[in-house]
């Protein structure tokens, strides 16, 4: 690269804010923003011409003032192209920055540390978001700010010492009970009987789920050979793929399951019990082996989605009267429910789940107000009767 072509380049990456990305047909586009804050994607044939012209724009047009907002949306491109996180990841970044919407059009050099403290005071007292919503917002504030000070739109970032703790006492800190959270055994085995009666290869997941705890996406994802006469290894799961738009493409399978996205081990074992093997062999009969060997089929052959599945189990929840109707209740259930009263340890409950020991000591396991009565009785006949 001829020196002078080096200094415009230089001189683009360090004024332009958005990605520039080649296309398929090997063009390359990217995105400016005009005095009066209007997006246009630009295209060009070689990413040369298209260098040149954003050097033109830069050094001819009066550049517009970088607005929080237009921070906001370099912030997340760069995070996208520069670690290549995943849409989804993104869809939750660009929804996560409406927590400024009020003052997105605001220069980014015109906000103050204080100004910034007062504002998220205030929207927090408005808005009452939950301490992981306003936790987010704050992580990308100070994204945002770090951005707009590498390309030297500010000198200092007034974000730097703003913590979210600071503002958590202004959130929605209300705790739902265990009789909110999870299933009762009764509930539970009133659920599996309700199943038996449905000929639809999701009512036969939800019974899956009530007796492995497994997560929607691995359920979906099972093979047939993924079961074996000792236990079931549970090592994928089915993911729903989108475009950059937030554009459903379709489902793929994925050779992990969520807690090993980072570090792989191959998956887990779940013991297998007369309950489950019972259900298999049900599962078997009544679902067509088709393509991709899966366990859980549609009278086609074809895999179900978990989307599908977690509508099904929606309805069917609904229908029967309950407030719960996630899938993950029944994780927490069996948790709560049949492993701690079978004496597993911490360790082997996070094992067969597949999650960490303190996961699953602060968001698994649950005493239910009934259980309470029940350990009441238990002491008062265990505790020793004192005379005067």
């Amino acid at each position: 690269m001829a020196f002078k072509e080096k200094l415009k380049t230089e001189y683009v990456l360090k004024h332009h804010p958005f990605p520039i990305r080649e296309r398929g047909n090997g063009e390359y586009r990217t995105y400016v923003v005009d005095k009066n804050g209007v997006k246009t994607r630009i295209q060009r044939a070689h990413k040369e011409t298209l260098i040149d012209f954003l050097y033109d724009f830069y050094r001819n047009e009066s550049k517009p003032p970088m607005t929080l907002r237009m921070a906001e949306d370099g912030f997340i491109a760069y995070k996208k192209d520069v670690f290549g996180i995943e849409v989804g990841t993104v869809l939750r970044l660009t929804y996560t920055s409406n927590f400024f919407k009020e003052i997105e059009n605001r220069k980014i050099s015109s906000l103050a540390q204080d100004e910034l403290r007062i504002f998220i005071r205030e929207h927090a007292e408005k808005t009452r978001p939950r301490e992981e919503a306003l936790k987010a917002a704050v992580q990308l504030m100070h994204g945002t700010f770090r951005f707009a000070k590498d390309q030297g739109e500010i000198q200092v970032d007034p974000s730097e010492s703003i913590q979210a703790k600071e503002f958590f006492k202004y959130c929605d800190n209300t705790v739902k009970t265990a009789d909110e959270r999870i299933f009762s055994q009764e509930e539970i085995n009133a659920i599996f009987e309700e199943m038996e009666k449905k000929d639809n290869p999701r009512a036969l997941a939800v019974q899956l789920s009530i007796l492995t705890g497994m997560r929607s996406g691995e359920i979906v994802a099972l093979h047939r050979d993924d079961i074996s006469e000792d236990y079931i290894h549970i090592h994928r799961q089915q993911q729903l793929v989108k475009d950059e738009n937030g554009k459903r493409k379709g489902f793929i399978e994925l050779p992990y399951t969520k807690d090993e996205r980072r570090h792989p081990h191959g998956g887990r074992l779940f013991p297998m019990t007369d309950a489950i093997r019972t259900l298999i062999e049900k599962i078997e009969r009544c679902c067509p082996e088709g393509k991709g060997n899966y366990l859980l089929t549609d009278k086609n052959g074809n895999w179900i989605s978990k989307t599908s599945y977690e509508h099904f189990l929606t309805r069917q929840m609904q229908s029967m009267g309950y407030h719960i109707t996630n899938n993950h209740a029944f994780r927490k259930s069996l948790n709560s429910n049949v492993l701690i009263p079978t004496g597993l340890t911490v360790a082997e409950r996070a094992a067969v789940l597949g999650h960490s020991v303190e996961t699953n000591e602060r968001f698994y396991s649950f005493t239910r107000s009934a259980q309470v009565t029940e350990i009441a009785e238990k002491l008062k006949k265990a505790s020793p009767t004192f005379t005067q």
